[in-house]
């Protein structure tokens, strides 16, 4: 009955180990993992912003301990998506908003992959591929301040 329960436990952490990121190479300041893993969170969307680079996610709760980070990098957990146009589509994001509108978010459980992060001193983002979108509650636009 023990050697059971060990198999099976086993079993269930070599499961849990295969879903996740694991570094594949590091090349200067970017840092790029292969596999898969599931987020949630809220993205947004800012039309007119020079500081954003497109549609990007932001992890909450548990998910966000799943962002790869080293020790050294205290940035908050966040993303943007590599395939920005799937992105739009499969989120159902507008690529433009309507006037009077600056912004668009909402909040969604996504599986991403290809993640990259990218720790240059200056304004850049991680990067991360979205497979696709499990959860989504309705999109919000924004009105411009």
């Amino acid at each position: 009955m023990r050697s059971i329960c060990l198999i099976a436990l086993l079993a269930c952490c070599t499961l849990v180990s295969a879903d996740g990121l694991q570094l594949q190479r590091q090349e200067g300041f970017k840092a790029y993992y292969r596999g898969s893993v599931t987020v949630a969170g809220q993205f947004q969307f800012f039309a007119e912003d020079e500081f954003n680079h497109g549609l990007c996610f932001y992890p909450q709760g548990v998910s966000a301990a799943l962002i790869p980070r080293s020790a050294e990098d205290e940035r908050m957990p966040w993303f943007c998506f590599s395939n920005q146009q799937q992105a739009f589509t499969l989120l159902q994001v507008p690529s433009s908003l309507p006037a009077g509108f600056c912004s668009a978010e909402g909040s969604a459980q996504l599986r991403i992959s290809h993640y990259m992060t990218d720790t240059t001193p200056s304004e850049v983002s991680d990067m991360a591929q979205l497979e696709s979108v499990l959860q989504a509650k309705p999109l919000r636009l924004l009105p411009c301040e």
